[in-house]
């Protein structure tokens, strides 16, 4: 069973397809080409695959630019579901939200543009709702700016740092999610490095 999808590469990312419904014998794989991702799964048995509305493979997208929404296009013709909810088929396009957008996992982005002067972006991913913090440090250690610090929704979010009163220099931003629901998935922090340039 081979699945098309045709989207702006530097607004989504795709992640390694994994198959919903796993025989003996079955496998998947998936590889870029050109502006498409193509997912190709087998049976390495011969068997017939079904390809029934969301039954055999699931093709994670992860939202990476700073933009509020994003189109894919199914290029072969099949029919299956998102979200047990939306059916498409050959030549269908859809819209994805990014607040549709449920990450698998927790995550902190590198930040955009980075040299940057002197405003930049900084996404970070939330699998569920959680009790958010995000700040900027410099080399001392010491916090120059709070950018985030409340619960959020689980989603993808984008928050913009404008460094303008600041000297140029390395400085680097720190992201502390503790999650509120009842299947807490575990606590998350993470740092990354970021360079203002004036």
């Amino acid at each position: 069973m081979l699945l098309r999808f045709r989207y702006d590469q530097k607004s989504l990312t795709a992640g390694e397809p994994e198959l919903t419904v796993r025989s003996e014998g079955m496998d998947v794989s998936s590889r870029v080409i050109g502006d498409e991702l193509v997912v190709f799964v087998s049976s390495m048995r011969g068997e017939a695959i079904e390809a029934g509305a969301g039954s055999v493979v699931r093709v994670p997208f992860t939202l990476t630019g700073d933009v509020s929404e994003v189109g894919i296009e199914v290029v072969e013709p099949v029919v299956f579901t998102v979200d047990e909810a939306i059916v498409f088929g050959h030549g269908s396009m859809f819209v994805v939200k990014s607040e549709d957008l449920v990450p698998a996992e927790y995550g902190l982005a590198q930040n955009y543009p980075n040299p940057f002067n002197p405003v930049t972006s900084i996404a970070y991913s939330l699998p569920q709702a959680a009790k958010v913090k995000v700040f900027v440090y410099n080399t001392l250690g010491q916090v120059v700016a709070e950018l985030v610090d409340g619960d959020q929704e689980a989603g993808h979010h984008v928050v913009k740092w404008d460094a303008g009163e600041l000297a140029s220099g390395v400085y680097f931003y720190r992201i502390e999610a503790n999650g509120t629901s009842r299947e807490n998935r575990g606590d998350f922090t993470a740092t990354r490095r970021m360079v203002l340039m004036k």
